[in-house]
């Protein structure tokens, strides 16, 4: 059973297994419903009642549960159409463009915050099954400078147009991995104890690809691994500091390792991984970009940018396919290597607890 609250469009939706769909406009005050962070329903209750149901425990057919949520015993409900069949559920949450608001900030030197501003995003979502939904942002095209001063291999700066994409909201979780994939890989495996937002660690680069491939069967959509200059444009954000949120982080912002390889505040790698999402995001809503778990490029590595392509696409020629870039740094990663420029590498056969992965879905189209 799915039961979703749309708070955008102020629409409830709900679909059980037999594919029997039914909307309703405008929740009623005396209905309580209780969500999780992702918007799911996971309990309702009438206003006088002491306790919420339980929704994932009810075994009801579609038309008993329709009648107890819009019967005529509720007035204040609006039941404006009949129940009806839904051929494809994705393309009925995609028909819309959804938007959500969260706070961008920025730090001072010290890492303390600086300033706060208020910003929304345009996103889709994909159902992928059992209550498992997928947030995918869009990323508005643009012009950047990539690489830095830094290091050698993150030289010579070059400037890279980037045409609109999608990527994930955050870091693929442990929970969407089981659902598509049927196993969890994770050494910070959650998926049996609650919590389900962990990111998935511990991944193949090859298993990566075939992720994206299995989502793409899916869903019809085609699912990839960011580019690189994909990756730090969105990671950036339109900011040309050394991390999205300023020149410098702290564990109140990001989840990375317990020492530092130059000057600034000391991470926090006890605990392994933390949830996604518990940090402020980009400027483009993007949470997690900075630490937790490093994230699979397509790219084949490359010891610098010469002649490194300038619109935005995966730079496959001259590079070592048994290499491939990881981007962002991890929970036990040093400050330095969590900047937005901050490029490594590793094998493609090489599975580490602190490596994970983003998905992008190229152009503006939704299907």
């Amino acid at each position: 059973m799915i039961f979703q609250y749309y708070p955008d469009t102020d629409m409830l939706y709900l679909e059980l297994a037999n594919g029997v769909s039914t909307e309703s406009e405008d929740v009623a005050p005396n209905i309580v419903l209780n969500f999780d962070d992702t918007h799911q329903v996971i309990g309702i209750k009438f206003d006088n009642a002491s306790k919420f149901i339980d929704l994932s425990r009810l075994e009801l057919s579609a038309l008993p549960l329709a009648d107890l949520l819009f019967s005529k015993a509720l007035p204040n409900v609006r039941h404006e159409e009949p129940l009806r069949k839904i051929e494809n559920r994705r393309t009925k949450i995609a028909s819309e463009d959804h938007f959500f608001h969260f706070e961008f900030i920025t730090v001072n030197a010290q890492g303390t915050l600086v300033n706060q501003e208020r910003k929304q995003a345009r996103y889709q979502t994909e159902d992928l099954g059992n209550g498992v939904i997928l947030d995918m942002v869009y990323i508005p095209g643009g012009t950047f400078i990539m690489g830095s001063k830094e290091f050698s291999d993150e030289q010579p700066q070059h400037t890279v147009t980037i045409k609109p994409f999608y990527m994930s909201k955050y870091p693929i979780t442990q929970v969407q991995w089981q659902t598509v994939m049927g196993n969890n890989p994770s050494h910070f495996n959650s998926f049996f104890k609650g919590a389900r937002k962990r990111p998935v660690e511990c991944v193949l680069w090859d298993d990566a690809v075939d992720f994206c491939q299995r989502l793409s069967d899916l869903t019809g959509n085609s699912y990839s691994l960011p580019s690189e200059a994909e990756w730090e444009y969105a990671c950036r954000a339109g900011t040309t500091t050394a991390y999205h949120y300023g020149d410098i982080i702290s564990s109140e912002v990001a989840k990375y390792g317990g020492e530092s390889n130059n000057t600034g505040p000391k991470g926090d790698h006890r605990k392994g991984t933390s949830d996604v999402g518990i940090f402020s995001p980009n400027a483009f809503g993007l949470y997690d970009m900075h630490g937790n778990v490093w994230e699979w490029c397509a790219d084949p590595w490359h010891d610098n940018y010469e002649g490194a392509p300038t619109d935005g696409s995966v730079w496959e020629e001259d590079g070592e396919p048994l290499h491939r870039l990881l981007r962002g740094g991890s929970w036990n990663s040093y400050l330095g290597d969590c900047r937005s420029a901050y490029r490594d590498k590793r094998s493609t056969i090489s599975q580490d607890l602190n490596v994970g992965l983003r998905l992008v879905l190229e152009g503006t189209a939704w299907t």
